[in-house]
């Protein structure tokens, strides 16, 4: 029976990190698209990257809620046939009209995915690996966005047609629709939609614990629970967020100093890779189930790393409080995820996600906007001090409003 249950285990995690691999993939192979793509005007490579952007806000908004009330099951596979279907269409007819629509419809089923594809696999996944599931579903980005890298590699190198990209995706696209039809719904959504206006009669009586889990009620400690669980989980993507771009930015010339190349393949192969080693020791159990912990010590090698990047005085400070940074932002990453899924309960938990992804996603893109611009005006040093601004401002957030380990693993039964 154990080594069943962690077949489906690790079968609904792989399903579910389709989305964030999907998300990747798109993510950085616009960034080669805008190059190969011939006839490309100045807005449409504009456009290549912003309408996935715009799309994926719009869908975590709107399939949050889709799910809370109708399941999980249909748009989790649907999202992976949708995919499927627009890619193989840009393929088919790959003119710039049809390439920059799939990009948008492609984003709203990856936006939407989101928080379907989260709460599957936080309701789906035994609660002893559920921390580590969400874990492995932040790695996928970075995954998906090398994997985006080396299918770069025969296209630049070997003369292979832009349209292999589509090629990738649409096999990705392809085996998550076929994975995803084996997934059954959540049971615990099922056990939700069964009670239906029913009062839940095992309500947890430690006040700490109610408000881990409080839904956006009528009673008042209800409603503060909730908004304080939100203003916690946006809080804190966004003051990760927007420093993240701000190095992202910087991490050209870096890596140009650590490696002697400039080239845009060796740039996010280390970029990506540095943030998935980061990633990896949060698969470990002890790392795993000391989320706040792990949240305020990255937060504060997050800050050491930007301040020897912007302030160091040498090449050699900047490296290495670059590589510092990626380990640390890496490390921290998968709380984006992990957090959100265990505060908030079923009954709200798709549209909870939803609406906290879509935040992040207005503060990501937002600050990619106005770093080009405010840097001609303020210059650098001013923005490096505005990132170290936030990410103080993020570990006090969490110094005040995460929950404590022990407190969020027994809101959730986890036994790690």
């Amino acid at each position: 029976m154990t080594a069943l249950r962690l077949r489906s285990d690790v079968f609904v995690t792989i399903s579910g990190a389709g989305t964030p691999f999907l998300d990747g993939f798109s993510t950085a192979s616009a960034a080669f698209l805008i190059l190969l793509v011939p006839g490309l005007t100045s807005l449409e490579t504009a456009l290549m990257t912003s309408l996935f952007l715009a799309g994926s806000f719009a869908g975590s908004l709107v399939a949050g809620p889709i799910a809370d009330r109708f399941g999980r099951r249909g748009l989790f596979a649907g999202a992976a046939a949708g995919i499927l279907a627009l890619t193989l269409l840009a393929r088919a007819l790959p003119e710039v009209s049809v390439i920059l629509a799939m990009r948008f419809l492609t984003g709203f089923l990856v936006g939407g995915d989101y928080p379907v594809s989260q709460a599957i696999v936080t309701e789906s996944v035994s609660p002893e690996r559920r921390t580590r599931a969400l874990a492995v579903m932040m790695l996928a980005w970075n995954v998906g966005a090398l994997s985006a890298v080396v299918t770069a590699l025969p296209v630049l190198l070997a003369d292979r047609s832009w349209l292999f990209f589509w090629t990738v995706q649409a096999a990705v696209a392809g085996i998550l629709f076929l994975m995803r039809l084996r997934v059954a719904e959540s049971s615990e959504w099922l056990r939700e939609r069964d009670k239906g206006e029913k009062k839940v009669e095992d309500r947890e009586t430690s006040s700490e614990r109610e408000a881990l889990t409080a839904e956006p009620s009528e009673s008042r400690s209800g409603k503060r629970a909730y908004r304080r669980n939100l203003v916690f989980c946006a809080g804190f993507w966004l003051c990760q967020t927007v420093p993240v771009t701000v190095m992202m930015f910087y991490a050209g010339r870096i890596i140009e100093i650590l490696t002697g190349t400039n080239g845009p393949v060796t740039h996010m192969l280390l970029l990506y890779g540095f943030f998935l080693v980061g990633a990896i020791p949060t698969l470990f159990p002890v790392v795993a189930s000391r989320p706040r912990t792990v949240l305020l010590t990255t937060y504060v090698a997050m800050f050491m790393g930007l301040a020897l990047v912007a302030f160091g005085g040498s090449d050699t400070a900047a490296s290495a409080g670059f590589v510092l940074f990626a380990f640390a932002y890496g490390l921290q990453a998968p709380l984006d995820f992990v957090y959100p899924n265990l505060l908030f309960p079923t009954a709200i938990r798709a549209r909870a996600v939803g609406l906290v992804t879509a935040l992040a996603r207005v503060g990501a893109t937002a600050s990619a906007f106005a770093f080009p611009l405010l840097l001609e005006d303020f210059g650098a040093p001013a923005l490096f001090a505005g990132g170290l601004g936030l990410l103080a401002s993020g570990f006090l957030l969490g110094l005040l409003l995460a929950p404590r380990d022990r407190a969020l693993g027994a809101s959730v039964n986890l036994k790690e």
